[in-house]
This record gives C-alpha cells, sequence and structure tokens, in this order.
C-alpha cells in the first residue's frame, strides 16, 4: 500500500465519502499482506458498517458474522474486538444476536466475552428486553470471575425485570457473602 493511501481512506471516511473510502480499501486489501492486510480488513468492516442500513437485519447480521469468522482467524483479537461491539450496537433484535453469539466457541477468552456481554446487556435495555439483559448478565457472570460491581449490575437487572427471587439469589452469590 502506498504510505499515503491510508491517509486517503481516513480521509475520505472523515468527510463522509464512504463508498469511495470502501472501494479505495478494498482496492488496496487486494494487494496488502501481513499487518497491512489485517489493518484494512478492520478498516474495509469499519467502514461498510456505517454504510449498512441497521434497520437491514440481514446485512447487520452478515456484517456479524463476518466479524466473528475475522475474529476467530485473527491472532491479535483486540483488533477486531471494537469492531465486534460496534456491530452489535447497531443490531434491533437483541434475541436474534444473543442466539448467534452465546455459544460461539471464539469468544473463549473472557475478558473479550465479557466485553460482548456487555453490549448485548445494552442492546437488550435499550429494546425494552430486561429479562433477556438479566439473563445476558447471568451468563457473563457464569463464565468467569468478575468484579462486584457486575453482580450488582445483574441484580438491579433481574430487580428491574420484576424478578427479585432471581436479584435475591444472584445477591447471595456475591463473595464474601455468608447465608445460612
Amino acid at each position: 500500500m502506498v504510505p499515503d493511501e491510508r491517509g486517503m481512506i481516513q480521509r475520505l471516511e472523515q468527510d463522509g465519502e464512504l463508498g469511495k473510502a470502501l472501494d479505495l480499501v478494498k482496492k488496496a486489501a487486494a494487494k496488502a499482506e501481513g499487518e497491512e492486510a489485517r489493518i484494512l480488513l478492520i478498516d474495509e468492516m469499519r467502514i461498510t458498517r456505517k454504510t449498512v442500513d441497521p434497520s437491514d437485519s440481514e446485512k447487520v447480521t452478515g456484517l456479524l458474522n463476518r466479524a466473528l469468522e475475522t475474529y476467530v482467524q485473527l491472532e491479535t483479537k483486540e483488533s477486531v474486538l471494537a469492531e465486534l461491539v460496534a456491530i452489535i450496537r447497531i443490531q434491533k433484535d437483541s434475541e436474534a444476536t444473543w442466539g448467534s453469539l452465546k455459544n460461539h466457541s471464539s469468544l473463549s477468552h473472557f475478558s473479550h466475552r465479557a466485553e460482548v456481554y456487555r453490549a448485548l446487556v445494552d442492546l437488550s435495555l435499550s429494546g425494552n428486553r430486561p429479562v433477556m439483559a438479566a439473563r445476558i448478565q447471568q451468563q457473563m457472570l457464569m463464565g468467569g470471575s468478575l468484579g462486584i460491581e457486575d453482580y450488582y449490575r445483574g441484580a438491579r437487572l433481574w430487580y428491574s425485570a420484576s424478578r427479585l427471587t432471581d436479584s435475591l439469589k444472584l445477591l447471595v452469590q456475591l463473595p464474601g457473602i455468608n447465608t445460612p
């Protein structure tokens, strides 16, 4: 890639010329290798996300699946994680998104899975789905060691879903709480 080609892509993106930026990033990616190809792949996903109509669930789901495939392929998973979370945030159907992600084995790194789950909780809440948000939070808590604030958030989510018993059950699981 010519040194100023990347700058041109960024400039086109900043100017809102997303179609031109996408064309240029695809051309550059076709001849790129190694780290350069990885950067351009993520650039392409980001620009594509910005051009996709969020109400077109088929295209958004396709973009989500592509991000998951890219996540699996790349060794430096952090580089695509931010884009994966951004794609989740434009989804409209939290239940379908959760169905696609909940058993995805590629999300084996706990901190990455927790970040994705937090985005799903936010998506569920924005869709007025408090029970789904609480279930996702609960699933996240079962996956590994989290901070006390995550337990409190889970309890608040169950409480907001009018499920007081589930809220109390979660609070009892807090480290350092002794039950009779």
